[in-house]
């Protein structure tokens, strides 16, 4: 079976989909085909770190959910559109934006279960090594049964008593469900916060390991979703922490 690493937050605005597109690029560096997949429906976003601006006139995971279309009809290979193309290959299946597709989501028309059907599937038939999962925030049942086949789930939080809370609350969940490895990323941290005294308060707290704790950073949040922070700015910390992770998940 292709090992499936679930990107998940409880709240929105922890960095989440930057996370997954970037983790997905050193994937692939390391000669792995990769299928990376936006199943963020209520805000899509993967599409743009790749320069992909049209995503309403493609196949997108929409799509496949609502039956138009097989899965792999969906993927589009953007090896090449990655400033110093990785090793291997990145399959990107995008989410659609348009408002009727992601009201489609909102009513129910999907499935819960096609996704996570689906992914095994797809794996077989791109000949997939690895498959990296952007997740909506918070609870809703496709993101529980996509967490239920996962092999990896990162979970991001930040230094917020919500976010603890959240957290505590998906953690449950996943451990319920059989999640194997679950992994904890504390992101915008206030450079005032000692990091390792956050990462040991975080493990405390919910017995899980902490990857990394990572302070604000202004140069991280201009480039946003306008490009690939491996690429840009290779040296900072939140690349060099998932460069790290990267190499434990091979």
């Amino acid at each position: 079976m292709t090992p499936i690493t679930v990107i998940h937050s409880f709240r929105r605005g922890t960095g989440k989909s930057s996370i997954a597109a970037n983790l997905a690029v050193l994937l692939a560096d390391g000669g792995l085909r990769v299928g990376l997949i936006d199943a963020n429906m209520q805000s899509p976003s993967l599409n743009l770190f790749f320069g992909i601006h049209d995503i309403d006139y493609r196949l997108t995971i929409n799509d496949y959910l609502a039956g138009r279309c097989e899965l792999r009809m969906v993927a589009t290979d953007v090896t090449n559109r990655i400033q110093s193309p990785p090793a291997g290959r990145l399959l990107l299946v995008p989410a659609s934006g348009e408002t009727e597709k992601i009201l489609e989501n909102l009513r129910g028309v999907y499935r819960a279960e096609t996704l996570s059907e689906g992914l095994a599937t797809l794996a077989d038939e791109l000949n997939l090594d690895m498959i990296v999962v952007d997740t909506a925030s918070g609870l809703s049942e496709e993101t529980l049964l996509t967490i239920a086949i996962a092999d990896h789930v990162l979970l991001l939080l930040r230094p917020d008593h919500q976010d603890y809370y959240g957290t505590g609350v998906l953690i449950d969940l996943a451990q319920r469900l059989g999640a194997p490895d679950i992994r904890l990323l504390v992101n915008e941290v206030p450079l005032n916060f000692d990091a390792g005294e956050v990462a040991l308060r975080v493990a405390s707290v919910f017995s899980q390991p902490v990857v990394a704790v990572l302070h604000h950073s202004e140069s991280l949040q201009l480039i946003g979703s306008g490009g690939l922070f491996v690429r840009r700015t290779p040296n900072i910390p939140i690349a060099r922490a998932l460069r790290q992770i990267a190499a434990e998940l091979v």
